[in-house]
């Protein structure tokens, strides 16, 4: 109970190595459900500065449970259309944490990360793309809700990593798309041109893959 006074009412450098300490504390197995019932305590306010709403979305997944995790995820969808695009970004990890943590909650979550895909917001789509690359990685069975939305995420996407992680998902359930070849099609003609190393490599490895799994298609890429 002190400690929650000091993070919601103390001074900004008194929050912060309160944070700094629950960050190194909760990931611990003994410290498991130690703030479930307090959760709202690491809500972020409008008037604190921002290394402290950095922090505070950065410990939200550390105290989620099936009980809580969906009010969570609710008042971390207000943070995404943050002007603050770090806050925002650090809220789409949380809500791909949660989802790694949580299972019971793993499907509502993967959902409500898709449906950041639609917002015209780069940054914001970007992160989204990289979070659900993530999810699907630990939950295959993921793809039926990510795998329908790759196509416009392809098209939509500019950043680099964002891109790679579309690629690798795309190299991943290649069978379960149709158009899974002709999607990276422009990118193998674009090999030469602009495409960062990161990109290049996941190029190759979806190719390969994807080769094994559809060759008629693949061969000549």
């Amino acid at each position: 109970p002190p400690l929650l006074t000091m993070i919601t009412g103390g001074q900004p450098e008194i929050q912060y190595a309160i944070l700094k300490h629950l960050e190194v504390l909760l990931p611990r197995p003994a410290a498991q459900g130690i703030f479930d019932d307090e959760y709202r305590q690491f809500f972020v306010r409008y008037n604190e500065p921002p290394h402290i709403k950095h922090m505070k979305v950065g410990l939200l997944p550390w105290i989620s449970n099936p009980s809580n995790s969906k009010e969570i995820a609710v008042e971390l969808g207000e943070y995404v259309t943050d002007v603050d695009a770090e806050l925002s970004k650090r809220a789409i990890a949380a809500m791909g944490s949660i989802a790694m943590r949580v299972p019971t909650v793993a499907t509502d979550m993967t959902v409500q990360i898709v449906e950041l895909v639609d917002l015209d917001i780069s940054y914001v789509r970007a992160e989204a793309i990289i979070n659900m690359a993530s999810i699907v990685r630990v939950f295959p069975d993921m793809k039926a809700v990510i795998v329908p939305c790759l196509s416009r995420c392809l098209r939509r996407i500019e950043d680099s990593e964002a891109r790679a992680a579309v690629v690798w998902m795309i190299g991943e359930f290649g069978e379960e798309i149709i158009e899974a070849p002709y999607m990276l099609e422009p990118l193998i003609d674009s090999y030469d041109d602009d495409l960062r190393p990161c990109m290049k490599l996941q190029l190759l490895v979806a190719a390969m893959k994807l080769f094994f799994k559809r060759p008629p298609e693949m061969q000549h890429m």
